[in-house]
């Protein structure tokens, strides 16, 4: 059985970072490649993500908290306002957010 650290990095970390990949490419009119640069990926990943090949299907609705997160992140992106590390922990915690909208569960206190 998969830790919740595992799943969360399998599953779910692929469907926030395709969220946020597919609003910078569609929104802002970045490039696959820049997305990548700045989502430290690959561009065929972005590429796979965008063509649902990587990240799996979220079975519930997306709500607009979740979209407004997404939507937020994005714009710090844009604007430079936001560091490597920091977005790295936004796209964990999305990914965390969308864990327990699947499952219905709140994650861990030592994972917030």
């Amino acid at each position: 059985m998969k830790t919740y650290c595992e799943v969360i990095a399998s599953e779910f970390l692929p469907i926030a970072r395709a969220l946020i990949a597919k609003t910078l490419i569609e929104k802002y009119k970045y490039t696959q490649k820049q997305v990548a640069e700045i989502l430290n990926v690959s561009q065929p990943l972005i590429s796979f993500y965008l063509n649902g090949l990587r990240a799996k299907s979220f079975k519930k609705k997306i709500d607009e908290k979740l979209l407004k997160k997404i939507e937020e992140i994005c714009k710090q992106i844009v604007n430079g306002n936001i560091s490597s590390k920091n977005l790295l922990i936004e796209i964990l915690n999305v990914a965390k957010e969308i864990y327990s909208k699947e499952f219905e569960i709140i994650p861990c206190k030592y994972l917030k």
